[in-house]
């Protein structure tokens, strides 16, 4: 055996077919133990034989005519009987995506998956979408070139301009349209509005936040929000639009958690409303966890909930920094949270904000299997103030991690 291989690394040393058949040995071996299961007996029988032969002739380190031989014996019975190589590249591209495909679905499924923050409740522990309007501003100079495609990368920040080219007011806004890349592809969309005669293009907003105009399709409602004034009349050279639209935080959520162990309180969740008036039910939904199921909760006038008689403060984990506050309540700053009647106090039109906690004297037993769940940004956010508690069976998870766009909040680090 011994001198067997000798001969045979002296005649792949020295001889090209040699070589060759080896690679052919080597290669078709491979390619009959992954589709043995799936050949005849014939074809079975047949491989073995062939592969056999080439090893045999090999080892004896036969004359070439004979190395040529077995080679090309083995060659056409792989033809035969063995998938072709392209096939079986294509059939391992397939199995692989397949795999790919079940691992994404079952870490959505029962561990992580990414979500947006689709309005401004949270802030500003959890930022949503947002549109700037920078209408009259002088200074204001979208960023251009590599600059505005970084912003928009890594800030999530989209600037826009329109400059009138003639006199006119806005006559005319259409609904978004696909645009198409070079390729050919849909890329993105984009929308157009006429002022007096004259059309301008914009890209269409990725995702419309919450807004006074919810009433009206995001298209109409987007303009209205960046500051153009449909009764105004536009000169030559004057701004029509000038804003900025700033992507909301996309986060990880948790739902591997709550499957071993029940929510906390101070916990900030994600829940899909289904059944819950004023809430689109294909969206998800965040708030923080503050009322247990089978607890007496109360909001205070003191801007604090009590829970089972005691104050809550910010001592307790989740509450630091949303107890943390001076002053009156504002939007978008942490400030406690706010009954129907504080809230009337302080923003207009506050009258549907909290009618399940009209005053700091209304206390409410939690149901069974059901959470009081509220918002950070107390003047602005729909939440169980005004629906109520939430079934638990209604929560997909929890916060986990921030990781779009680049902010201060990115990371783990938000309560």
């Amino acid at each position: 055996m011994v001198v067997g291989r000798a001969k045979l690394l002296l005649a792949w040393l020295t001889s090209a077919p040699h070589r060759s058949a080896s690679e052919t040995l080597r290669q078709t071996r491979r390619r009959f133990r992954l589709a043995r299961d799936r050949l005849t007996e014939e074809g079975t029988r047949e491989m073995g034989v062939t592969l056999a032969g080439l090893r045999a002739t090999l080892l004896e380190a036969a004359n070439l005519e004979e190395v040529r031989a077995a080679d090309q014996a083995v060659r056409e019975a792989a033809r035969q009987w063995l998938p072709s190589p392209r096939q079986r590249r294509l059939v391992e591209a397939i199995e692989t995506l397949f795999i790919i495909c079940l691992l994404v679905t079952s870490l959505r499924t029962f561990f992580l998956f990414p979500s947006q923050i689709p309005t401004g409740s949270m802030q500003p522990t959890l930022y949503g979408v947002t549109i700037e309007n920078h209408q009259g501003e002088p200074g204001f100079r979208p960023p251009g070139g590599l600059r505005e495609v970084v912003e928009r990368a890594v800030l999530g920040r989209i600037y826009y301009q329109v400059v009138a080219r003639a006199p006119g007011k806005l006559e005319e806004m259409l609904a978004p349209e696909p645009r198409f890349s070079w390729l050919g592809f849909p890329q993105l969309t984009q929308q157009r509005f006429r002022v007096g005669q004259e059309w301008y293009t914009i890209p269409s907003p990725p995702v419309m936040p919450a807004s006074p105009f919810s009433n009206l399709p995001d298209h109409q409602a987007f303009l209205l929000l960046a500051g153009v004034h449909p009764q105004h009349e536009y000169q030559p050279g004057q701004p029509i639009l000038q804003a900025v639209y700033q992507a909301g935080d996309r986060l990880l959520v948790d739902r591997f958690s709550y499957h071993w162990r029940r929510p906390t309180r101070g916990e900030i969740v994600v829940f899909q409303p289904d059944g819950i008036s004023g809430l689109d039910s294909d969206t998800y939904y965040l708030k923080r966890l503050v009322g247990l199921s089978g607890e007496r909760i109360r909001i205070g006038d003191d801007r604090h909930v009590w829970i089972d008689g005691e104050r809550i403060g910010r001592e307790q984990a989740g509450f630091g920094k949303l107890y943390d506050f001076a002053g009156p309540p504002e939007e978008d700053v942490y400030s406690g949270h706010v009954n129907g009647r504080v809230a009337r106090r302080y923003r207009g039109g506050g009258d549907g904000l909290a009618p399940y906690f009209e005053t700091g004297m209304v206390e409410r037993i939690i149901p069974e299997h059901e959470l009081v769940l509220l918002g950070d940004n107390t003047l602005e956010s729909l939440d169980s103030r005004r629906f109520g508690p939430v079934p638990r069976d209604q929560l997909v998870g929890r916060a986990w991690l921030v990781y779009w766009p680049w902010s201060a909040r990115i990371g783990f680090g938000f309560e």
